[in-house]
């Protein structure tokens, strides 16, 4: 009830906003990745990062990691949208997004990746060389770790939960929903899961940037109009 009473239009326009900076993202990203590839190596992502650490802290998702505090707001402004209408769909899909983006930002280690690069830099010894080039394989281990595994198969439940409960609403397209479906399964299988995993984590970006459009549209008309009365394009 309490989500029920209060005036969320403001909130809309906030997550509108944010997620269209998420539109900008992700194609910076691919450009990014297309322009230069991922070093191979622990000492490889070392030279990167001491040669260019912004192109470095790209390449180990730092934007990426922009992008999941951005769907705070996403996974948010739909349980409040849809909490009347599908109470406990919706509220179990905002608590398995909460902890898949939670399990992300432990995973990411973009900025120990960076001050590692540094301390390798001014380091003299070779063991101590060695011992850091062991530290960064570790921590690469780690990024694509138990983690990162547990963010994306959460992230896949959440994403699934959301869309059966648009299916059901007034307020979210059915063409919302059933994008959100298919994202949801091409994240079905991890991206660090070998080839298989890579492909699918690059088709499941069609229809997730053609859902995020779709949702700049509608929190955009929720936070001028009420939102029970308005159906997204």
């Amino acid at each position: 009830m309490i989500l029920e009473n209060k005036n969320w239009k403001p909130m809309y326009k906030t997550t509108a906003i944010l997620t269209l900076i998420m539109l900008i993202i992700i194609p910076v990203q691919i450009i990014v990745f297309g322009l230069s590839s991922h070093p191979n190596t622990a000492l490889g992502w070392i030279e990167l990062f001491n040669s260019n650490s912004l192109l470095g802290l790209i390449h180990m998702d730092l934007l990426y990691l922009f992008n999941n505090i951005i769907l705070v707001f996403i996974y948010f402004s739909i349980l409040i949208s849809l909490y009347k209408t599908n109470t406990n769909t919706i509220t179990i899909a905002f608590i398995l997004g909460s902890i898949a983006l939670i399990a992300y930002i432990a995973s990411n280690k973009s900025v120990e990746m960076y001050f590692l690069s540094r301390e390798y830099l001014s380091a003299t010894h070779e063991i101590v060389k060695t011992s850091l080039i062991a530290s960064a394989q570790n921590m690469l281990l780690e990024w694509k770790g138990t983690s990162y595994v547990t963010y994306y198969f959460l992230g896949c439940i959440t994403l699934f939960l959301i869309g059966f409960a648009m299916l059901k609403s007034t307020i979210f397209s059915k063409a919302t929903a059933i994008l959100a479906l298919i994202s949801a399964f091409f994240m079905s299988i991890p991206a660090n899961f070998g080839t298989i995993g890579l492909i699918f984590s690059l088709i499941s970006l069609i229809p997730w940037y053609v859902f995020c459009i779709l949702l700049v549209i509608t929190f955009l008309k929720m936070s001028s109009n009420n939102p029970q009365k308005q159906t997204s394009a």
